[in-house]
């Protein structure tokens, strides 16, 4: 059987995430083995995701915080003093997603956007962004 991976920064409910849940479903009921990876799970509705027998792997609450901070300076002008921080919480959350990629065994492995290509890119999946 084969094994498609979705790499996603968070798992939401925007058109682009929408179109990798519909895109997921109609892989498993095609018969391929897909898996939804991200970094958090905001505004993420697990039984629709799980309802589409997608195997959903999210990292684990402490290391959220991490994602949390990143996009709270990279998005806030608020906090503009300290976007220094942003590309060292980039990277930390870059590994992070990688780590949890090479748990996976996946003949196909997709980045859903430019956060997540540098850590497909290392998990050697392929880069469709």
């Amino acid at each position: 059987m084969v094994s498609v991976t979705f790499a996603m920064w968070g798992l939401g409910g925007s058109g682009g995430e929408r179109l990798v849940y519909k895109l997921s479903s109609k892989l498993v009921k095609d018969g391929k083995e897909v898996n939804i990876i991200s970094l958090v799970g905001y505004g993420f509705n697990e039984d629709v995701i799980k309802r589409l027998n997608s195997n959903v792997i999210i990292q684990n609450k402490l290391l959220r915080t991490l994602f949390s901070l990143q996009y709270l300076l990279e998005y806030n002008k608020k906090y503009g003093k300290f976007a220094f921080l942003v590309n060292p919480l980039y990277k930390i959350n870059s590994i992070s997603l990688y780590q949890l990629l090479k748990k996976i065994d996946a003949d196909i492995m997709i980045a859903t956007s430019f956060y997540t290509a540098e850590a497909v890119f290392k998990a050697e999946g392929v880069l469709f962004i």
